[in-house]
């Protein structure tokens, strides 16, 4: 589970594959925020929310990262496609300070940065390939972006 910055929205996780956002209240209790946010194939094992507290990362046994808009936690969907790479289930989630990274770990014993501003990946990916970012290369290197060409090719 995590709390968004603000205080005033839980989410949790579960076995049962979805994610809840729970509006917390100054008593102590909480009460469901909207619908059940669905999308990964296993359990849900972990969790974070954006600095800002608009953007829900969530991490499965299904070795996905997945993206959630949560600036209107009533009316919560999916942002973008989930994040894939892990080999096995992704056990904890972190944005960086900024919030335009996420770090992920899960069971095959590895850690990814998945970079979130479009610009910059792109950037360091034109760096990486020579200058040459083709469909294919791009499509290889930022699956969870929509291509556009910023580099050569």
């Amino acid at each position: 589970m995590a709390f968004a910055p603000d205080g005033r929205t839980l989410a949790t996780g579960s076995d049962d594959r979805t994610v809840r956002l729970w509006d917390v209240e100054r008593n102590g209790s909480a009460r469901p925020s909207g619908e059940e946010l669905t999308g990964h194939r296993a359990a849900v094992r972990a969790l974070a929310f954006a600095p800002d507290g608009t953007t829900l990362a969530t991490g499965g046994g299904d070795h996905t990262v997945r993206l959630w808009d949560v600036s209107d936690p009533a009316r919560a969907e999916p942002a973008g496609q989930e994040l894939t790479g892990h080999l096995d289930t992704v056990t904890t989630v972190a944005f960086g300070p900024r919030g335009d990274t996420i770090a992920s770990a899960g069971y095959d014993l590895t850690a990814r940065v998945w970079t979130l501003d479009t610009d910059r990946a792109a950037s360091y990916v034109c760096e990486n390939t020579g200058g040459i970012l083709t469909r294919a290369v791009w499509q290889e290197h930022l699956p969870q972006l929509g291509y556009r060409q910023v580099c050569g090719g």
